[in-house]
């Protein structure tokens, strides 16, 4: 008997010992690493295409664009090819916002989502004759505005 109860301590310990304590849940998506250095590169690469689509939607041209990496309901950039040809469907999802340059208060329009088809082959200018835009809006989705 003393030798069960014995290995039962001993069982009960080893469990609690080999279990991992975490003192938050761990974060959804990899915010940090190669993840968020692609979605800066995306970011930077179509910030004037973003930043255009912003301003046309709300029909603002003081408007600015930031992100929120730590948001759990969405990634900052999804990339798909849907398309059998050479081109992608890149979503950002951005955080337009207006700045008041004398109060610097700003207030958040909404949690939108906007879509382009991007072409990487026409980045190269010899690949590109007709000068076409390697990176095309295709869809605004406005969504509810975050509370400030």
């Amino acid at each position: 008997m003393k030798k069960l109860l014995y290995y039962l301590i001993i069982a009960i310990v080893l469990t609690f010992i080999s279990s991992p304590v975490y003192a938050e849940k761990p974060h959804r998506h990899d915010s940090k690493g190669s993840e968020q250095v692609f979605d800066n590169f995306m970011m930077e690469l179509c910030h004037e295409e973003i930043l255009n689509a912003v301003r046309k939607f709300y029909q603002d041209d003081s408007l600015r664009v930031r992100i929120n990496w730590w948001d759990k309901k969405y990634d900052v950039v999804k990339i798909s090819q849907d398309t059998p040809d050479k081109s992608y469907l890149v979503k950002f999802t951005v955080l337009p916002f207006t700045a008041n340059a004398l109060d610097k208060k700003s207030k958040y329009l909404g949690t939108d989502t906007i879509t382009f088809n991007v072409e990487p082959h026409l980045f190269i200018k010899e690949n590109n004759h007709n000068n076409l835009p390697a990176v095309k809006f295709l869809k605004y989705q406005h969504n509810k505005a975050p509370k400030n």
